[in-house]
């Protein structure tokens, strides 16, 4: 991390300030703040997309009128204070987040007076505010901000040929840790083991080809079986005690594991 050597500094030996002190003391001021700000959004870091670190949240439930919190915001590696702001939409417009520098108004900071006689505001403030804009704005829009904090959810509910419902969910937090909820369902006839039951998506798959001892509810009978998932993904039934049957949920509410 940056800092200041002032070792060599004495009652008799002061320093110059040049420009590329200044330069390296701004870069001190916002080095820590903003690795500190990576290190909470986790292994999903990607310096070309905005993240919502806190705030930031509409409690107004009109479609053209929000009325956002105060909050903290990261894009392309700069933070973003945005105050509270309730801002209304015109048709054809969404809400985006928009960078609003600013300088201090104040007589006794700007603007300073340089050594050439020419003045200049120096005191900058970063900050964001929320704007109506169309389509094709520089702005970034609010649906394509990343809360920081917030796991990613997805969720799959539909068939696998004729012999399977599944209804589960698959979530992974920002440090590669997924987590699947849920159930698979037969609905006729009896499933083979080996059948691919759903494919996890890339993002969503484990390091490596892992197993898993499982529930399987039949009525009030409860009886064992192990799910596999693939590198590619795939989730299968692997192993059975009992036969399967119609009606036989099997459960996937203890399956956790580090994505690749």
């Amino acid at each position: 991390m940056k800092s200041i050597v002032t070792s060599d500094i004495t009652a008799s030996a002061a320093a110059k300030i040049k420009k590329g002190t200044l330069d390296h003391i701004n870069a001190m001021a916002s080095e820590g703040p903003v690795q500190l700000a990576i290190s909470l959004i986790g292994a999903d870091y990607d310096n070309t997309k905005a993240y919502i670190l806190y705030g930031c949240e509409d409690s107004n439930a009109s479609a053209t009128v929000f009325d956002m919190s105060a909050g903290l915001v990261l894009v392309g590696g700069e933070l973003f204070y945005t105050p509270a702001q309730s801002i209304t939409v015109s048709a054809g417009q969404t809400i985006r987040f928009y960078s609003t520098p600013s300088y201090t108004t104040s007589a006794a900071a700007d603007p300073v007076t340089f050594t050439d006689g020419t003045t200049h505001n120096i005191h900058l403030n970063n900050g964001g505010v929320w704007v109506g804009a169309a389509t094709g704005s520089t702005a970034t829009l609010l649906d394509n901000m990343i809360r920081a904090r917030l796991p990613i959810e997805q969720t799959y509910s539909g068939t696998v040929g004729t012999n399977w419902s599944t209804t589960c969910k698959y979530i992974r937090n920002r440090e590669g840790l997924v987590k699947l909820s849920g159930k698979l369902s037969t609905i006729s006839g009896v499933p083979s083991t080996g059948t691919t039951i759903i494919t996890l998506p890339a993002g969503y798959r484990p390091r490596a080809a892992i197993k898993f001892p499982s529930l399987k509810l039949k009525g009030s009978t409860l009886d064992g079986c192990t799910i596999t998932i693939s590198t590619a993904g795939a989730v299968q039934i692997a192993e059975i005690v009992t036969t399967f049957g119609t009606s036989d949920d099997i459960f996937l509410d203890h399956i956790s594991f580090y994505t690749a």
